[in-house]
């Protein structure tokens, strides 16, 4: 029942302050590479919460590196129903963990047995 395009498209969270972007230097030959495969990228409406969104035509969603952004507990469910009915997940997050990003993915991830810590490694 998974249309060609479902297959493919990959939506982008942008509407947490999110680093992954298609537009960040660090990250451009990432999305040139994604587009080259056939993947349709859509982005997420800045001012829009995720649980507002329709996944119908998303086969996987994004979230890179939120930082200042907390998502609302139903949001998380948007993207936990998303997941159950056969969506796709991809998750970056950066050192320091929630704590240093200002934000609360583990409240995400950790329904999936993922939790990122709250610590920086340094060389001494």
């Amino acid at each position: 029942m998974a249309s060609w395009n479902k297959q493919i498209s990959l939506l982008i969270d942008v509407s947490h302050n999110n680093l992954v972007q298609p537009d960040e230097p660090d990250f451009k030959s990432f999305f040139e590479l994604l587009q080259s495969k056939g993947y349709n990228i859509h982005l997420t409406n800045s001012n829009q919460k995720l649980a507002d969104l329709d996944f119908e035509n998303m086969r996987t969603l994004l979230i890179g590196v939120p930082q200042n952004g907390f998502y609302f507990q139903e949001e998380i469910n948007s993207i936990l129903n998303f997941v159950r009915n056969g969506g796709s997940l991809l998750i970056f997050h950066r050192y320091g963990g929630d704590l240093l990003q200002k934000t609360n993915l583990n409240d995400l991830t950790s329904h999936f047995g993922i939790y990122f810590e709250n610590t920086i490694v340094k060389e001494v």
